[in-house]
């Protein structure tokens, strides 16, 4: 009994495989990022034909719905690092890595004496 394996078949199968998870990523990737907003339309402007909307909800997580966004809160992301000086009483822009941070920091303590920035992940 002669068993022939067919190399093509496993092949194309693979190519599927990962076709199909590349997809399954992508649409998950998008689903995560997106932010869908729910409107009313109610009028359509005569003059301009632009749509009126009222009731413009926007989907939020539960964390952002228990706490009310403020300027300190706005947009944030929630990794990353930030220092911060209390003599100064100023705080970074956000940073991606922590030796940026470090490095800005210690930019600012060499530059204004006396200064001691904080360093602290979000």
């Amino acid at each position: 009994m002669r068993y022939d394996f067919n190399w093509e078949k496993l092949i194309d199968k693979e190519v599927f495989m990962k076709k199909r998870l590349l997809w399954c990523l992508l649409s998950l990737s998008l689903s995560l990022t997106s932010q869908p907003v729910f409107a009313e339309e109610t009028q359509r402007s005569l003059s301009t034909g632009a749509r009126m909307y009222k009731n413009i909800y926007a989907q939020t997580s539960a964390f952002d719905s228990a706490f009310p966004e403020t300027e300190e809160r706005a947009l944030q992301p929630r990794f990353g690092y930030f220092w911060y000086c209390p003599s100064c009483d100023y705080e970074s822009c956000w940073h991606f890595f922590h030796s940026t941070a470090a490095a800005f920091a210690v930019t600012h303590a060499q530059k204004y004496d006396g200064h001691h920035p904080v360093i602290y992940e979000v």
